[in-house]
């Protein structure tokens, strides 16, 4: 369930982090779109460090502006935007990039996996992205090791097919807090995984 529906309100989502989530702790959006997860973190849990990453040009534009006009400048600085994709990539080669499909009359909708049929020329735009590991997103927001993510928000329309894999065990099991959605609807049949 999106973490902003009704249904999570007596369940978690966002008001089931209280003691996860304030000074001094870390929380990580992939697939941040508009900034609206991070508004409603920034201010449930005042003096939050929220890394936003989101890889739509114009997602990340209409989302810079979003939250300079709703927050103060001091709360403001408590948010690093990161235009960028999450992929597959290392260290030593930081060249993999990925299509992906931006639909404005839904503002919210940007993945890499599209159906066909679901493509309309005439609106909506294919952008091309530069893929990073999640490490090397989070050294350029400077959260390094030992610095660990108290929260990680995944949203990213498929993407977590290749980021969570792509993660060491230890990397993972260092997060004590894992949200967000899994895309299934997305994957072509023969690439589900088992």
């Amino acid at each position: 369930n999106p973490l902003n529906s009704n249904e999570n309100v007596d369940r978690g989502g966002l008001n089931g982090l209280e003691g996860a989530l304030g000074p001094g702790k870390i929380f990580v959006d992939i697939g941040s779109c508009l900034g609206l997860t991070c508004l409603v973190v920034n201010n449930k849990y005042p003096g939050t460090k929220i890394v936003s990453i989101e890889p739509a040009s114009p997602n990340w534009l209409l989302q810079e502006l979003n939250l300079r006009c709703n927050l103060p400048k001091s709360e403001f600085k408590n948010i690093k935007i990161m235009l960028e994709g999450v992929g597959k990539n290392n260290e030593e080669e930081d060249s993999m990039m990925s299509k992906i499909m931006w639909k404005p009359t839904t503002t919210t909708a940007a993945r890499s996996w599209t159906p066909k049929a679901e493509y309309n020329k005439d609106v909506d735009e294919e952008l091309i992205v530069r893929l990073r590991n999640l490490k090397s997103i989070l050294a350029e927001a400077n959260i390094v090791a030992p610095t660990h993510i108290d929260v990680l928000n995944v949203d990213c329309q498929g993407c977590e097919y290749n980021m969570i894999p792509e993660m060491s065990t230890e990397e993972f099991e260092e997060i004590p807090t894992v949200t967000g959605q899994v895309h299934w609807g997305y994957i072509q049949s023969n690439k589900l995984p088992s």
